[in-house]
């Protein structure tokens, strides 16, 4: 199926993309993580959905899961483990 296609792809450029963000000076890391985690997350909800209601229905991150993921992103950066 298409939408199959597409994420595999998607899911390649999101692996590929985490290399390169270990590599990012720590000054930039946390703001390209954040935004690597948030579109993960959406990504992983896409998944999940069927097809018909990509075309009518607005997917989003609730605003406690985003304050999730920017906690978790916060705190593994002053961890330095991302």
């Amino acid at each position: 199926m298409v939408k199959e296609d597409i994420i595999k792809d998607i899911e390649f450029d999101f692996n590929e993309a985490y290399k390169g963000i270990v590599q990012l000076p720590m000054e930039s890391r946390l703001g390209v993580y954040l935004a690597y985690k948030y579109y993960l997350k959406l990504l992983f909800k896409l998944k999940r959905l069927d097809s018909k209601r990509l075309l009518y229905e607005r997917i989003r991150i609730s605003n406690p899961l985003k304050l999730v993921i920017l906690t978790k992103a916060y705190i593994r950066y002053k961890l330095n483990v991302i």
